[in-house]
């Protein structure tokens, strides 16, 4: 954790303890095979698969003109099934991918899932004023260097002020001028559920904090799931949970 944060116990005044201990390690885990990845793609419902097009055409074409995707759907819509779809092809493919979400329960749902405070290196306590601190010319700093596909979950509870730093972050990173230095960017979540916490803050102010206030958010092609997977069937419930999430009932 220390490490993680740029700071090592010498920082605190504590001795560091060298010690050698020897364990067995875990087989890795090597992920499926591409006839299991190849059948899940065959799965996907008809919107699940447009999006999964237009994002697999991007990682294989640099010079494609759409790098920044918002997957908007609701909860049980196969947000997370989608996700894990396009991690396991693409490092099938040779990408480097790097997942993420604003809670810590929330990245556990994905695939090698991490939060974006400890990987970025973003204060806790995030204001106007701060910033990722990630040394750029540090192992992780080279790490972003070489991403080609950063995800993000539950995006609906990211400030817009992170959003922005992580996009400056990356531009300088990969000395690229680029939204998010030209990495393929997936963004994932629905508004209808929790947006960015402001304490005592007034229905205007979340608003102004939301993460489609940043300039960086109109760079994001919107790609819809409106098919709840959870409960296929009940057309008539399905049509009435959208339209409440939309505000349009009562």
């Amino acid at each position: 954790m220390l490490k993680e944060n740029g700071f090592s116990l010498g920082d605190f005044g504590i001795t560091y303890a060298h010690m050698e201990v020897e364990c067995e390690l875990p087989d890795a885990d090597i992920g499926p095979s591409p006839n299991e990845i190849k059948r899940r793609i065959e799965s996907l419902n008809p919107q699940q698969r447009a999006a999964f097009n237009k994002i697999s055409f991007a990682l294989e074409f640099e010079e494609s003109p759409n790098r920044c995707f918002f997957i908007d759907g609701p909860g049980g819509s196969g947000k997370t099934y989608l996700y894990n779809t396009i991690i396991d092809w693409a490092i099938e493919n040779g990408k480097f991918v790097k997942i993420y979400a604003l809670s810590g329960i929330a990245s556990t749902l994905l695939k090698g899932g991490r939060t974006l405070h400890s990987s970025f290196k973003l204060p806790l306590n995030f204001n106007i004023n701060s910033k990722c601190n990630v040394d750029e010319n540090s192992k992780e700093g080279r790490m972003f260097r070489n991403v080609d596909l950063i995800l993000i979950d539950e995006i609906s509870m990211v400030p817009k002020r992170m959003l922005q730093c992580i996009d400056t972050f990356l531009r300088n990173v990969g000395n690229k001028k680029l939204p998010f230095g030209g990495k393929v960017v997936i963004v994932g979540g629905d508004f209808r559920q929790t947006l960015p916490v402001v304490p005592h803050g007034s229905k205007n102010d979340i608003v102004k904090t939301c993460v489609k206030m940043a300039p960086v958010w109109r760079r994001f092609e919107k790609l819809e799931l409106r098919e709840n997977m959870r409960s296929v069937g009940q057309k008539e419930f399905n049509h009435w949970l959208l339209e409440v999430g939309n505000g349009n009932s009562d």
